[in-house]
């Protein structure tokens, strides 16, 4: 048969029917089996899953359907598991996900028959024949790759079953392989051989329909092959049909092929026909699955391929199509194939011609454009001269592209050895075939800028250093191909050094480019170019040492930033030994390499995948160089360094060892964690840089070693339950870093106590309580990223308890099975009771778990006298505590649904789940309700979707349903969203899912009437409420807007479409459903056209419609009567651009879901036009709105609808796009109004369509930037305004180079755009030049990267000359001429300007930094550049000068730095111009700032700084030249102390630089001038600043230096004065050190008293006298008098109650603390009144809004506190106060001045360790009681307990709600007032309460809710929802709470116990009876107490306080 299979197709394909033919009449015993099935295929099926069903399958199954039963039970329960799946696969119903798990249920089904069990004939009929023909047809009948794999899963189980029973059983073969083989050639035939052109003129009728063949059915049939020859009976069934295979293949790739190239050949522009586009990528898809079947096929049956050694019809279709997919041209409009399928067809090109002749007969006609002679061999002659018709790689047509991917098919496809020595010729040029593919492949990647180019060449030079190391591999083996000494040459040729060391460029290059598979590229290539120099020892001329030496030499001089560094040295341990490493970096031992790389770069960034780089060298580092049998020594080793490194003082540094170094070390070798531990609990400062930090290393350490299981779960026992060293130690730090200030730390903790070594641990007793205590601590920390970390690390730890309960729930039904069968279950069994017992105490953690959000920790009911951390989920809670709440639940729930294993049962968990009751569901209607942060909100109601109780009560649906409908019409946004997530949620549970009729508005009768389904009468109730809105807004926009506002309507109405399945609707009701959406967009439209008025004004933000312009004045009188601060034209704006912005969602949402999904209802809308009209409405919308949040939000609408329309298989939805952005293109020439806000909405809708894939998308952005340009670059009138074209292609240009998403496509118009920008720099008008700036700036960040550093210029901001220009190198040549054209019009006078384009290129020159392997050979280089910005340095424009420094280091290369400084110190000459001198000094200050005094890697060179110092030091003449300019002057000094400061002078006395000191000291003392020039105050200051930083190390014989600071601190000049207190602040020893040192802290109050000492002065006079200490008594004449400390201590606090200078407050309130103190302590007597001054001015100062005033403050209370405590006034009314502030601070909203407080409170209440804010209130307020009178107390803790508020001002606020509407919420979350009153609570529980303190609480509370309730009858209010507003809730919560409080408390009268009983008792009673407040409120002040005692508070009385 195979012989007549290839005479068959060697005659064409016309034989392929009578082939089907014959192999079904050979398989006529399986074709009963099938018969019919011809017609299945092509999806020609029923059934809405991924497999189409056939009718015969379900009626082969249901005639299955009772099978006779077995013998065995065992085969007949099996056999009816697999009926059940199959009748369920094909069932007409059934979803593709029901499909899948019957897929798996046959598939696990046959795995469980044995093959050693007897089968009836039935059921082995059954399996053999039903089930194996429905598995295999549906095999080729499915298009979803996720259900084809588990249909081949089921075959596999199948075909494995009868080998084995056949085997035992019976001598007949497996039916599956016979079955496959009728199957596959049917499939064939159905796909290439459609019946209906099957006839006597076959071939014709093929030849000529091919074009018609559906890529579908190609991209099946090569699924299909490339599947089936995965299986070895797979290949055995296609072995007999290849040649018909290679026939069909081959010609739907000829079909293909010439297709797509016939669409570009008609027109050479029709690849921007969206339909032609749209055709090329399906046919491109098709090609490359039909090139990769053609490449398996010939790979795994390699003897097909002799076949095309002779002349094959087949072959040579494929040599054609391959050929002409590979060298196809690329045509204006765009490529015609995708990469992709031009690199694989390449190798299928290559692999033909290798199989039609030897390579040396067609290699060279690639090469040469002269006609190959003919060759002996006639067929290959007959190949190369006539049907091949062979490419000339010199024609000019071929790209560089074509060219590489062909060398690289070459390379992949072609026998090594017949292409080693084979020669060619290129041009002139004669060479080997390897080495001319090597120099033009890298010729390609030096001038390409095109990214699929140069991936596609670095791809060959992947493939050819595979070649060349196949070769040194053979050339060092004794047999050789060829000639051995010949190859060993040509070998050397090719491996030559410069081969190497220019790969190795490459790779360092382009390491960081970013295109990430050019980084996969060349990773292959590195370490292939290890293998090959690390193999060529033999090759005499390769020094391979040599070569990786220079390798790691410029691997390690490398910057810090860079990835190749780390990455490529990770690659090389690899092969060089570390010993080369420590060697080349002598300077560091080995243990300190690690900690010096780790301080070089973490100390500078923090980037995560640098951290992750280097951290992985220095584990791979030194696991290398520890060899298993050294690893003893690698503790000393390492010790040192990684305790140094954990415990360092920077953040980046500790995070980045803890987190990717210590784990992986100690994993390595587990005996360094104990020694770690040890040297960190003992604290040598050895083994610490940083003392303080030790927890941070302890913890991390802990943390590694629990990972691993080397610590128990209890934290202090060990396996064999003994007592470890430390561990009470140990516990104590875990307890401690549980509430550290360090949010980092407390992450780790929670980490250590969460994580356990197996996942299957049981949960010990101290990991349940350390993880609820932790979850308690750290519920308000506002940092996502921790909350993040926290959420996954208990994800982890529940998952652990379920896992665990489980285990124990199994162990117990184990064991009382047992126990059962033994007789002794009622007699008590200890490890029965001990699971029990395990079990009740993971239940019990759930239950607290779950309690923390329901309102309580550990029972609501204790909430006033449990941990202050015990509210959660009510109103007014903080968004951090409610975030982690809802995180923590939806962790619950996602745990919930975790499956152990086979056998486990989740209904019974689920039952006792703490998440399923009303408390839940209550909690989370709250947060829906009131938090108006939109994730809380979106993830409460995803909780409560989950919630079963809401789908079923449809009363209470229909109540939240009114609420939110209520709702609806505030004005108020989070009230008005409120309403919208109420209605989400109702349709949602009680309509979608519990299909209840609600009504909005309508008659119950007429709901009960409606024909329609709930759903659509839901929606239709919806929008006509929606239609009030809009008619109301038409009617007068500004009543519409604050009685009836439409955005709230528009966002229900989205809701509600989003959560409805338009696949499933019921066919009867698809009109109705489509004359609803009809109406809503309709509706869309009416309210975006009643807006538009508003927003397209010139002026929106103050635009009134005339007719209601007596409604603005009348709500603006009202506003001065009222203190309204909402104005009329405010409302306006904002409900119609929120409108606008909500009609697009909807109108979006409809188009996308409905008028472009895939469902019958799509069907019935005229959609083409629907969606014209709606893309031209908005387009319209985009180009007349003003306002930004009007466009901005049309935008976001019309680039989802641009998107959903580019993924369309329809041309017109194509066509669409290219229609809109044809006019936004047009209106860019032809604006016809005025913009005046970045051209509007025009460049958003042209992004919005071009950030689209749609087919055409790189031709049309072509297209459309070509236009840009053009009219971007057209001239433009001195006079033009700012509405001009140009303006607007600007605009256009920088919006595309700023999206994101266009990047990839934006890469090659970079170039393009730096020139507009350059020259538009240039412009006249002033537009344009404001255009140009904004343009650069936006290019700037996209080609350069945005700034990792706030020093622009700092190396980490900079890329290499060689990276920049080779993915730009038109800016090359371009920047060098226009800065050469620059320069030229610079003179010495400034009148002549400079030329605009300075800047610009100046600016991209600095962010450049020289090549690191740059040689004189490399292209590209920037040494161009320096000559021509050196001459910048005598520009007479300063900026010029200033630029052009920074430019000129950027171009210094390391080696030339030194060298080129020095140049420029000697060329200083008095002859040079001023403008000359002074930018020499501006480039050697920018060399050495930013290059030689900032080396990164092994710091400034003391000795070479100093040589650089000593020849700065020889040019004094600056100083003293008359005609040197203090501009001049100032720069000089700069120098020497920037270099002073360098040069690490520990002294300068009787030194070569003692007499420069004193010259300049002479200089400034001596020749002061009274006229100032200009700049001379500056440089003088400058001078004493030099003086005083060489002071302390210097002497001067003339000048003691107490005179010296005495004499400046005196100096006129305010900038000399100011550095003698910065001294001081600098070196306060020092200055106490000195003679007369007394002296200076009265001269430094003088200048503070002194009236017209300049502000700086006074600020670092104040500070320095805090560290000086002042004497007893100030000697300082003021009028005459001395003045005394307290008149001092007056005159400051007299000064800090009237200044309103905040930055004088910061200095002097430290001060004026320090003198406080002192004067108490000296004058008892009058140390009351000094403290009370204080306090007061304190109280000014503390709730500042500067918190650089507010720290100030801390700072003062940290100076007074602990001398008031040690004294007898600590209990006085005065520091009583004084403590109260520090809770002000405790609660700030920024994390410095609460963490900086605590420390403050911590050391006042005699803390050891730090800890949290949080956790020090209550300890605070509990000192303050003790300490503080009973009255006092009294008082402090009722004003706690009420709060500040004004009940009726409250209530007031929360009623009014235009007056609210822009104002600025309270966005401090760390004042929560139910924390408050939890502390009050507790505190007042067991405090002796006097009666006139009761009666006032009493009174305040009665006068709350009667406030409520007056509000209740006169403004007629929602109780409900007033009542859980924030502030109102907590003013009721504070009401019950003292309610509460006061009924358990007993006082002396029974006149009082009655008056304070009768008081409480209404409160309770007005809240919890028929006032309908919040649940909660009326909860906790009902007398009942339910279950649990969770909501009630009776158990208050009787509980007592937690310790």
């Amino acid at each position: 048969m195979p012989h007549r299979l290839i005479v068959l197709v060697n005659f064409g394909f016309t034989a392929l029917s009578t082939l089907l033919r014959n192999g079904m009449k050979a398989h006529s015993s399986v074709a009963e089996h099938v018969e019919g099935g011809v017609g299945g295929w092509g999806g020609g099926g029923n059934g809405v899953g991924g497999i189409p069903v056939r009718a015969e399958w379900r009626n082969t199954a249901l005639a299955a359907d009772h099978l006779p039963p077995a013998a065995d039970r065992k085969v007949d329960t099996f056999a009816g598991l697999i009926l059940d799946a199959l009748v369920a696969l094909v069932a007409q119903s059934a979803t593709a996900d029901a499909q899948n798990r019957s897929l798996l249920r046959i598939a696990q089904s046959i795995k469980q028959l044995r093959p050693a069990l007897e089968l009836p004939t039935t059921i082995r009929a059954f399996l053999d024949s039903t089930v194996a023909t429905v598995l295999i047809q549906a095999f080729f009948d499915t298009r979803d790759p996720h259900a084809r794999t588990l249909v081949l899963s089921a075959i596999a189980r199948l075909y494995e079953y009868q080998v084995k029973a056949t085997s035992i059983q019976t001598n007949e073969e497996p039916t599956v392989p016979k079955i496959l083989a009728a199957e596959f050639f049917n499939f064939a035939q159905s796909v290439l051989h459609p019946p209906n052109v099957l006839g006597d003129n076959e071939a014709t009728q093929i030849e000529s329909d091919r074009d018609a063949v559906e890529d579908e059915n190609i991209l099946q049939l090569c699924a299909v092959t490339n599947v089936i020859l995965d299986w070895t009976f797979g290949r055995t069934v296609l072995a007999d049909g290849l040649p018909m295979l290679y026939g069909s293949l081959s010609l739907a790739l000829s079909s293909l092929s010439s297709t797509a190239l016939s669409a570009r050949s008609d027109n050479a522009h029709s690849t921007a026909d969206p339909a032609v586009s749209l055709m090329l990528q399906s046919k491109n898809r098709s090609l490359q699955e039909v090139i990769k079947a053609l490449i398996n096929l010939l790979s795994k049956f390699p003897h097909s391929r002799a076949m095309f050694a002779e002349r094959h019809e087949a072959g040579l279709r494929i040599l054609h199509s391959t050929e002409s997919i590979v060298f196809a041209p690329s045509p204006p409009a765009g490529a015609i194939f995708v990469p992709e399928c031009q690199l694989t067809a390449a190798i299928l090109l290559c692999w033909m011609l290798q199989l039609h002749g030897k390579p040396e007969t067609w290699v060279g006609q690639y090469f040469s454009a002269d006609p190959m002679p003919s060759t002996p061999d006639s067929l290959h002659s007959f190949v190369i001269r006539s049907e091949l018709g062979l490419h000339s790689m010199q024609s000019h047509q071929v790209s560089d592209f074509s060219r590489v991917a062909f060398f690289r098919g070459i390379l992949t496809a072609v026998n090594v050895d017949e292409v080693t020595l084979a020669s060619v010729r290129d041009g002139n040029t004669v060479g080997t075939v390897l080495s001319t593919i090597y120099t033009f492949t890298t010729a390609v990647v030096d001038r390409t800028s095109h990214p699929n180019t140069r991936v596609a060449a670095f791809q060959t030079l992947v493939a050819w250093y595979d070649v060349l190391k196949s070769l040194v591999e053979r050339s060092a083996s004794s047999v050789a191909v060829g000639n051995a000494a010949a190859l060993r040459a040509h070998v050397e040729a090719l491996a030559a050094p410069e081969v190497l060391e220019k790969s190795f460029e490459y790779i360092f290059a382009f390491w960081e480019d970013t295109v990430d598979s050019i980084q996969h590229k060349l990773r292959d290539m590195f370490i292939l170019l290890l293998d090959i120099v690390s193999s060529s020892s033999h090759l005499p001329s390769l020094s391979n040492k040599k070569f990786m030496e220079r390798m790691v030499v410029t691997l390690l001089d490398a910057d810090w930033h860079r990835k190749a560094k780390y990455d490529l040295l990770s690659h090389m341990l690899g092969i060089i030994e570390p010993e080369m490493v420590l060697s080349l970096r002598s300077k560091f031992h080995r243990c300190l390499l690690f900690y010096a790389e780790i301080v070089i770069f973490f100390s500078n960034s923090e980037s995560a995948s640098m951290k992750s780089r280097i951290c992985f060298f220095i584990v791979k580092f030194y696991n290398v160089y520890f060899k298993p049998e050294a690893r003893r020594n690698m503790d000393d080793a390492l010790i040192r360094p990684v305790s140094r490194s954990l415990t360092s003082a920077s953040v980046n540094v500790r995070r980045a060892v803890s987190e990717a170094v210590v784990g992986k070390l100690i994993s390595g070798h587990p005996p360094l964690f104990e020694k770690l531990l040890s040297v960190l609990l003992e604290g040598s400062t050895k083994f610490m840089q940083d003392p303080q930090f030790r927890t941070h290393g302890l913890v991390a350490v802990l943390g590694a070693g629990r990972s691993m299981g080397l610590i128990a779960g209890d934290f202090a026992l060990r396996g064999d339950g003994s007592e470890p060293p430390d561990s009470a130690v140990v516990r104590t730090l875990i307890v401690q870093a549980m509430c550290h200030p360090d949010a980092n730390i407390r992450n780790d903790v929670c980490g250590l106590i969460c994580e356990s070594h197996k996942g299957s641990a049981e949960p010990t007793a101290s990991e349940l309580e350390l993880v609820l205590a932790f979850i308690r601590l750290n519920a308000t920390v506002q940092a996502s990223e921790f909350r993040q970390k926290m959420v996954a690390s208990v994800k982890r730890f529940l998952e652990r308890v379920k896992r665990t309960m489980y285990a124990n729930r199994r162990d117990i039904r184990s064991r009382k099975a047992f126990l059962k069968k033994t007789g002794t279950l009622e007699e008590g069994d200890r490890p029965l009771k001990e699971l029990e017992e395990t079990l009740d105490r993971k239940r019990t953690f759930l239950t607290r778990l779950a309690n923390f959000w329901y309102g309580h920790f550990d029972g609501f009911a204790r909430i006033f006298n449990a941990h202050p951390q015990a509210v959660s989920l009510h109103p007014g809670t903080s968004f951090p505590r409610a975030s982690l709440s809802l995180d923590l639940m939806r962790t619950m729930r996602a745990v919930e649904t975790l499956t152990v294993d086979s056998t486990f049962q989740s209904k019974e968990f689920d039952e006792q789940s703490p998440l399923n009751d009303a408390i839940t569901t209550r909690s989370l209607l709250l947060t829906l309700l009131f938090d108006t942060y939109e994730p809380n909100r979106l993830a409460s109601l995803a909780l409560l979707s989950r919630q079963g109780d809401l789908s079923e009560d449809v009363e209470r649906g229909q109540a939240l349903l009114n609420q939110g409908i209520s709702l609806l019409s505030r004005v108020r946004t989070n009230d008005a969203e409120s309403g919208c997530f109420f209605i989400r949620l109702v349709f949602k549970t009680c309509v979608s899912v519990g299909c209840k009729r609600l009504r909005l508005g309508r008659d119950a009768s007429v709901v009960a009437q409606c024909s329609l389904s709930p759903q659509a009468d839901f929606l239709d109730q919806l929008l006509s409420f929606t239609e009030l809105s809009v008619a109301a807004a038409e009617k007068s926009i500004s009543k519409g807007s604050s009685k009836h506002p439409m955005h709230a309507s528009f966002i229900a109405l989205r809701y509600v479409i989003e959560e409805i399945d338009f696949k499933n609707l019921d066919s009867d009701e698809l009109e109705s459903w489509r004359v609803i959406l009809e109406r809503a967009l309709s509706l869309s439209k009416r309210a975006c056209d009643c807006v538009l008025p508003i927003l397209s004004n010139d002026s929106p933000e103050g635009q009134v419609p005339d007719e209601d312009e007596d409604i603005e004045d009348g709500m603006s009188d009202g506003a001065e009567n009222e203190s309204d601060t909402t104005s009329a034209s405010q409302v306006i704006l904002r409900e119609s651009f929120r409108t606008m912005k909500e009609a697009c969602a909807l109108i979006e949402i409809i188009v996308c879901r409905v008028l472009l999904g895939d469902h019958l209802l799509a069907k019935l809308f005229s959609r083409s036009a629907v969606i014209e009209q709606t893309g031209l409405a908005m387009c319209q919308r985009l180009l007349e709105v003003r306002h930004r949040g009007g466009f901005s939000g049309v935008y976001y609408s019309f680039c989802a609808i641009c998107l959903k329309l580019s993924a369309s298989k329809d041309a017109r939805h194509v066509a669409l796009l290219e229609e809109w952005l044809n006019g936004f293109v047009e209106q860019v020439s032809s604006f016809r109004t005025s913009v005046t806000r970045r051209s509007g909405g025009l460049p958003l809708g042209i992004v919005g369509i071009l950030r689209c894939p749609f087919a055409t998308r790189r031709a049309t952005i072509k297209r459309v930037m070509a236009t840009l340009m053009a009219v971007a670059q057209e001239e433009v009138s001195p006079s033009a305004n700012v509405d001009i074209p140009q303006v607007h292609a600007f605009n256009v240009i920088r919006q595309l180079v700023l999206d994101a998403d266009s990047a990839c496509v934006m890469h090659e118009y970079i170039a393009d755009a730096f020139i507009l920008s350059v020259k538009g720099f240039g412009s006249p008008v002033f537009p344009i030049r404001n255009c140009a700036t904004m343009l650069f700036a936006a290019l700037t960040s996209r080609s350069l990267g945005v700034k990792k550093s706030r020093d622009e210029h700092d190396a980490v901001n900079s890329v290499t000359g060689r990276e920049f220009f080779a993915r730009y190198p038109e800016l090359y040549h371009f920047l060098v001429q226009e800065l050469d054209h620059a320069l030229k019009s610079v003179n010495e006078t400034i009148e002549s300007g400079a030329s605009p384009a300075f800047y610009p290129i100046l600016t991209i020159l600095s962010r450049l930094k020289p090549y690191s392997l740059e040689s004189q050979r490399s292209l590209l280089t920037l040494n161009v550049f320096r000559p021509i910005v050196s001459q910048c340095r005598s520009a007479a424009i300063y900026q010029v000068r200033e630029i052009a420094a920074k430019a000129f280091v950027s171009l210094l290369s390391v080696e030339d730095l030194a060298t080129e400084v020095s140049g420029l110190i000697a060329s200083l000459s008095p002859a040079m111009s001023q403008n000359e001198l002074h930018g020499t000094l501006l480039q050697v200050q920018a060399s050495m700032s930013q290059g030689v005094l900032r080396d990164s890697k092994k710091g400034p060179s003391p000795i070479v700084v100093r040589q650089f110092l000593a020849a700065l030091l020889e040019n004094f003449w600056i100083l003293e030249l008359p005609s040197s300019s203090f501009v001049n002057r100032k720069a000089y000094i700069e120098l020497i102390v920037n270099a002073w400061a360098a040069a690490d002078l520990s002294s300068v006395k009787d030194s070569p630089y003692s007499e420069f000191w004193r010259s300049c000291l002479r200089l400034l003392i001596e020749k002061g001038s009274s006229t100032k020039a200009v700049g001379e105050s500056s440089f003088r200051g400058l001078l004493a600043r030099f003086i005083l930083d060489v002071l302390p190390f210097a002497e001067s014989a003339n000048h003691p230096p107490m005179e010296i600071l005495l004499t400046l601190l005196n100096d006129e000049d305010y900038e000399v004065q100011v550095h003698v207190p910065r001294l001081v602040i600098r070196a306060p020893e020092y200055v106490r050190s000195l003679k007369n040192s007394d002296s200076l802290p009265v001269a430094l109050v003088g200048k503070i008293l002194q009236s017209g000492t300049d502000n700086a002065v006074v600020y670092e006079s104040s500070k320095a006298l805090v560290l000086l200490a002042p004497s007893a008594v100030f000697r300082v004449r003021v009028d005459g008098r001395n003045m005394s400390r307290k008149e001092f201590c007056e005159y400051l606090s007299s000064t800090l109650r009237s200044t309103k200078n905040t930055y004088l407050v910061e200095a002097l309130l430290p001060l004026f603390a320090t003198v406080s103190v002192k004067l108490s302590a000296d004058l008892p007597e009058e140390s009351g009144e000094i403290v009370t001054s204080f306090i007061s001015v304190i109280q000014k100062w503390i709730e500042h809004s500067a918190d650089y005033v507010r720290l100030a403050v801390i700072k003062s209370l940290e100076v007074a506190l602990p001398q008031l405590a040690g004294t007898g006034a600590q209990n006085s009314v005065s520091v009583i106060d004084l403590l109260v502030q520090l809770d002000v601070l405790l609660t700030d909203d920024d994390a410095a001045i609460r963490d900086s407080a605590a420390s403050v409170v911590g050391s006042l209440l005699g803390y050891k360790e730090a800890a949290i804010a949080e956790q020090l209130r209550w300890p605070l307020y509990a000192k303050i009681v003790a300490s503080a009178t009973t009255q006092k107390a009294a008082a402090i803790l009722r004003s706690l307990m009420t709060g500040t508020s004004n009940p009726k001002a409250v209530l007031e606020s929360e009623i009014r709600e235009n007056d609210v509407l822009f104002s600025r919420e309270d966005s401090n979350t760390f004042r929560e007032d139910s924390v408050s009153v939890s502390i009050a609570f507790h505190l007042l529980k067991n405090f002796s309460l006097p009666f006139d303190t009761a009666a006032a609480l009493l009174d305040w509370a009665s006068s709350a809710v009667e406030a409520v309730l007056a509000a209740q009858r006169t403004e007629e209010v929602d109780m409900y929802f007033l009542s859980g507003r924030p502030k109102v809730f907590a003013m009721l919560l504070r009401a019950v709470a003292i309610s509460r409080l006061l009924e358990s408390k007993s006082f002396q009268s029974q006149q009082e116990q009655q008056h304070v009983s009768q008081g409480c008792r209404r409160v309770l009673e007005a809240v919890s009876g028929e006032a309908a407040v919040n649940e909660i409120l009326k909860d906790l002040a009902s007398t009942r107490v339910s279950a649990g005692g969770q909501w009630g508070l009776l158990s208050l009385a009787a509980g007592t306080p937690e310790k």
